[in-house]
């Protein structure tokens, strides 16, 4: 009996494995596709998260083992591939307006979309979570409208007292 359990533990392990590495291509090739050269050309920020979800919906359909990954890397590539912007150039150091304001966005659109904390986050972004909470208050009230019932994350306002 112990055999089994075992036979069972290490195919149970095996699955896990292969589609642990199939994920792992996909955010690969996705990455590769973000830093390639980009064909389309968006008029406004809501239709360069309306191409995101659709994107993502499409990667999600019939791909469990994408959903179980992080997200956050994948909204991540998608986003930086809409803005026309390559990952490294939105996690090194640059303060060019463009860029940091790109950046800020894709932040708390990654935010807005994931159950990713702040720390997590600016580890992604090379930033420190303050800097991830900034963007987020900056421009929550500007993309949330945007993205509708897709938002994952609702954040109530502060009450003043």
């Amino acid at each position: 009996m112990t055999t089994t359990l075992a036979a069972d533990e290490r195919a149970s392990h095996l699955r896990y494995i292969k589609a642990r590495h199939a994920g792992e291509f996909a955010l690969r090739a996705l990455d590769e596709q973000a830093a390639s050269t980009f064909s389309h050309s968006f008029a406004s920020d809501a239709e360069r998260y309306a191409w995101v979800l659709g994107q993502t919906k499409q990667m999600f359909a019939g791909k469990p083992y994408l959903v179980a990954l992080k997200k956050q890397r994948m909204y991540f590539a998608l986003a930086a591939a809409a803005f026309g912007l390559s990952i490294e150039t939105l996690t090194n150091g640059a303060r060019v307006k463009l860029v940091t304001e790109a950046r800020q966005k894709i932040i708390c659109f990654v935010f807005l979309m994931t159950e990713t904390d702040w720390r997590t986050l600016g580890k992604m972004f090379n930033r420190n979570s303050s800097t991830i909470h900034y963007a987020y208050r900056k421009y929550a009230d500007e993309i949330t409208p945007l993205l509708g019932d897709a938002v994952v994350r609702r954040v109530p306002k502060k009450t003043v007292r």
